[in-house]
């Protein structure tokens, strides 16, 4: 029988991930607290840039799927129903999203009701238009440092050298260098 190791790729990704949801949160208080310092939008486009990009990095193969994400999460920042309730409820009607694609679109869903429930506990849409179109530049940046100038994904220079460093010394990875 053969046992699932847990990848070291995986295991840094999630840290990142885990450690820019906790900046955040360490960011922006609770929304309860009169001092508490709301996540702007430009906080909140970062967030979703390194959130996807890390993850786009990882499987690029999630682009065509999470571009089509991007019309969506873009067509409803900008639409008359500007809601994070109406983004997922669009993102559900499209359906067909495989595992690595919720994940990120999870991920990024996430981070964006973190910054929308900082600023105080409303529903007004004029509140979540900035955050939704913060997050259609996010995922759009994220989608841009994916591809090539040709539009093609394909693995980067980085990721090739890494691999044939695994390879070359299987015992030391993940090996730590200082530049």
């Amino acid at each position: 029988m053969k046992t699932k190791t847990k990848s070291p790729v995986k295991a840094i990704t999630t840290l990142l991930l885990g450690c820019a949801v906790a900046a955040i949160a360490m960011l922006s208080g609770c929304a309860t607290n009169p001092n508490a310092t709301p996540i702007g939008p430009a906080l909140l486009q970062l967030a979703v840039t390194t959130t996807a990009g890390v993850e786009i990095h990882n499987h690029p193969e999630t682009i065509p799927a999470l571009s089509a994400a991007k019309e969506i999460i873009c067509a409803t920042a900008n639409g008359t129903n500007v809601s994070v309730a109406a983004l997922v409820a669009a993102l559900d009607a499209r359906g067909n999203w495989n595992t690595d694609e919720w994940l990120i679109l999870n991920g990024v869903i996430g981070v964006l009701n973190l910054a929308v429930n900082s600023q105080a506990p409303t529903t007004n849409a004029p509140n979540e238009r900035p955050y939704l179109q913060a997050t259609c530049v996010g995922l759009g940046d994220a989608l841009a440092f994916a591809r090539p100038p040709g539009g093609v994904a394909s693995r980067s220079f980085t990721a090739s050298r890494r691999e044939a460093y695994q390879r070359e010394n299987p015992t030391n990875w993940p090996s730590l260098r200082w530049p």
